[in-house]
C-alpha cells in the first residue's frame, strides 16, 4: 500500500528549511532598518544646515549657542533654536531612535542618539550626530576626520585624528 502523505522527519526538514529563510529576512530586515534610520539622521541634518544657511542669509551669522555650548535635540535648548529657525524649518527634527528624549544632555557619553548644533555666531557651526548605527558607513567619524569650531579653533572629534578632544568613532558631522 502508497502512502500519499509527508513523513515526519520530511516536515521537520521543510519546517526547519523555513525557519531557516525566516532567520535570514529578519536580518536582513534589521540591517535595512538601521541603514534607514542613518539615512533619515543625515537628512534631517540637511534640512537643519539649510535652514541655518537661510539665517545666515538674513541675519549674517548663525545663531548662537550659550550655555551650555551645544544645542542638543533632547534638552531644552533644542526648542531655543528651533524658534530661531523657524521661518525656515517647521520643526526641527529629532533622532528617530530617541524621539522620547529620555536620555538629556547624555551625548558625550557616545551611548546617546541625538542631534547637536553649537556655534558661537559668526561665520561657523558644528552640527551632528552622536551616533550613526552602521559600522560599516564611510562617513562615520572612525572613517573621516570630523572637526568641530565651537572653541574658536578647530579640533577634532576623532580619536585618530589629531587633536582629538573627544572619542566618538560613530559620529556623524555636517558643516
Amino acid at each position: 500500500m502508497e502512502n500519499k502523505g509527508f513523513t515526519l522527519i520530511e516536515l521537520l526538514v521543510v519546517i526547519a528549511v523555513i525557519g531557516l529563510l525566516v532567520s535570514i529576512v529578519l536580518v536582513s530586515l534589521n540591517s535595512a532598518k538601521t541603514k534607514a534610520r542613518d539615512a533619515r539622521r543625515k537628512e534631517d541634518l540637511k534640512q537643519i544646515q539649510t535652514a541655518l544657511y537661510l539665517y545666515y542669509e538674513d541675519y549674517g551669522s548663525f545663531p548662537t549657542t550659550s550655555s551650555p555650548p551645544w544645542n542638543e535635540s533632547c534638552s531644552p535648548s533644542w526648542q531655543n533654536l528651533a524658534a530661531q529657525l523657524s521661518p525656515y524649518i517647521s520643526s526641527l527634527p529629532i533622532d528617530p531612535s530617541n524621539s522620547s528624549c529620555l536620555h538629556e544632555n547624555s551625548w558625550v557619553s557616545n551611548t546617546i542618539y541625538t542631534y547637536v548644533y553649537g556655534s558661537l555666531g559668526g561665520t561657523t557651526y558644528d552640527l551632528f550626530v552622536t551616533r550613526l548605527e552602521n559600522q560599516n558607513d564611510p562617513d562615520r567619524c572612525a572613517n573621516r576626520c570630523w572637526q568641530y569650531h565651537l572653541s574658536g579653533d578647530t579640533k577634532s572629534f576623532c580619536a585618530q585624528c589629531p587633536p582629538a578632544q573627544f572619542s566618538k568613532p560613530d559620529l556623524y558631522a555636517d558643516h
